[in-house]
């Protein structure tokens, strides 16, 4: 159990839902919203959050035009339909590509909730988030500070 009465780390379907989308809750140092997946999330994507409290993993694709949304990161695997908890400020554990070098501009990349800081072409730099550790099997220690969808590479 954490601070907030549940395990972030738990997602839940419809009927044990404790909160509502997009609330925010508090929990060791980090700030958590309230989301519901709309497909398949792993642990430790980077997520676009909808204004109506949808998350999805965060790629290229949906991150085209998408210029000022919110992102976070999960902190557990969520099936689609399911509700749980993302990141927006404190540390996380982020997916990252191969060779994401600590304290880069991160950026989205065609794998979903993968961000690299390789700077590809038509990619979207995304803001308020960097890594403090190298990538290291496919994650790196992240600090997030309401992040969201910056320009286009």
């Amino acid at each position: 159990m954490s601070g907030i009465g549940t395990n972030p780390s738990a997602p839940v379907t419809e009927k044990a839902r404790l909160f509502g989308l997009l609330d925010r809750a508090y929990d060791r140092g980090r700030c958590l919203v309230y989301v519901q997946a709309s497909a398949a999330i792993t642990a430790g994507d980077a997520v676009l959050i909808g204004s109506d409290g949808s998350a999805a993993s965060l790629d290229t694709t949906n991150s085209a035009n998408a210029g000022g949304k919110k992102v976070g990161v999960a902190v557990a695997t969520f099936a689609s339909g399911e509700y749980g908890f993302v990141v927006v400020n404190g540390v996380a554990t982020l997916n990252v590509a191969t060779s994401a070098a600590a304290g880069a501009r991160l950026n989205t990349t065609g794998t979903g909730g993968t961000l690299d800081n390789d700077g590809g072409v038509g990619a979207e730099v995304v803001e308020g988030i960097g890594i403090t550790t190298a990538e290291s099997g496919g994650t790196a220690t992240a600090v997030l500070s309401e992040p969201y969808v910056g320009a286009t590479l």
